[in-house]
């Protein structure tokens, strides 16, 4: 492990998503320790999939325009979530930078994120529970950290 990060990869989960939002602020949390240190550029990234929006059924049988209009409602929504998310460390002068990306595996897409831009680190929020779900579905946070070019710091809120 590195004794000093420089380029950090934030992986913020949808605002939408309320079982993430104790996650949320230990991941934020623990970015603000890190803004901390001299040089370091923090990228908060979230990724939104289209399918999640209208449903994955094999044919989709919304109008394109439909479609585009959802897709770009939904991508207005987590600018702007995320915008609220990293307020704090604009307000105080935090090298950090913003990445939306519309992907249908947000795993794929942090890990490409991190190599594209030589994260040193990658920060993801990561829950305690694990359930039948997760058998079919693995977690996004295990995976990241799993096919990582970078150390990875998995940030989990405390059990209650």
């Amino acid at each position: 492990m590195k004794t000093a990060y420089k380029n950090v990869l934030v992986a913020v989960p949808p605002p939408a998503h309320e079982w993430y939002a104790l996650s949320s602020d230990a991941l934020r949390r623990a970015a603000s320790m890190l803004s901390l240190v001299p040089g370091v550029h923090l990228t908060f990234m979230s990724v939104y999939s289209a399918m999640e929006t209208v449903g994955d059924g094999e044919v989709n049988l919304l109008p394109p325009e439909v479609l585009r209009e959802l897709n770009d409602a939904r991508e207005k929504q987590l600018k702007e979530g995320v915008a609220a998310y990293v307020k704090w460390f604009t307000d105080n002068g935090v090298s950090c930078e913003v990445v939306i990306e519309e992907k249908d595996d947000p795993a794929d897409a942090v890990v490409a994120a991190a190599r594209k831009r030589n994260a040193d680190l990658i920060l993801v929020g990561y829950h305690h529970d694990e359930g039948l779900f997760d058998l079919f579905l693995p977690d996004v946070a295990k995976r990241v950290a799993k096919h990582a070019p970078c150390d990875v710091l998995l940030i989990a809120p405390p059990k209650k």
